[in-house]
């Protein structure tokens, strides 16, 4: 038999207040595994530079490179994942999508202006700038990441939302330059 007990005012209102109070302890206490940002930073270059190897050289074997730097992205990725559950016992409505798969504004330009100065350099032939390039890039992607958990930490509800669609406008418009340049470079 099903109860049909309908929650006073009251306790509707201590229950919702204890919820609150609840998601504020688990944020309050969300702790990041060691080298989680650091990790991530170090994927990110390593695939802005393969990236860029394959724009520049484009033959078989800076492609099969250029896939090995997104098979390390991804696997940190999902490695930093599995750490950050095992840590703080909970998801976080964001973290995958905002922070690790940078679809946000400022790591979108992190990657964007990584890439393209990578990619600048390697043209020019000068590999230790692409190195560097890559290396601010994805520095720059690490600390957006850095920047959203900052901001989820002070307001979780306003941080779990879907990529605002101008960022996901400006993600898609790297991917399609980067994909115009591959396209351009597989034709000639």
């Amino acid at each position: 038999m099903e109860s049909s007990h309908v929650p006073s005012p009251d306790d509707a209102a201590a229950a919702l207040l204890a919820a609150e109070r609840s998601q504020a302890d688990l944020v309050a206490g969300l702790r990041l595994p060691r080298g989680f940002l650091p990790s991530l930073a170090a994927a990110i270059a390593v695939q802005i530079l393969t990236a860029a190897i394959v724009v520049v050289v484009n033959d078989g074997v800076a492609q099969s490179v250029a896939l090995l730097g997104a098979a390390l992205f991804v696997l940190v990725v999902a490695v930093q994942l599995v750490r950050f559950r095992r840590v703080n016992g909970a998801w976080v409505a964001g973290l995958a999508h905002q922070v690790m798969l940078g679809c946000t504004t400022w790591s979108t330009l992190a990657y964007g202006g990584g890439l393209a100065g990578a990619a600048w350099a390697g043209f020019a032939d000068r590999w230790w700038l692409a190195v560097l390039c890559a290396a601010a890039g994805g520095a720059g992607y690490a600390a957006s990441g850095a920047l959203w958990i900052r901001r989820y930490r002070g307001d979780p509800q306003g941080h779990t939302q879907l990529t605002a669609p101008w960022t996901a406008a400006a993600a898609a418009l790297v991917l399609l330059i980067a994909a115009g340049l591959g396209l351009l470079l597989l034709a000639g």
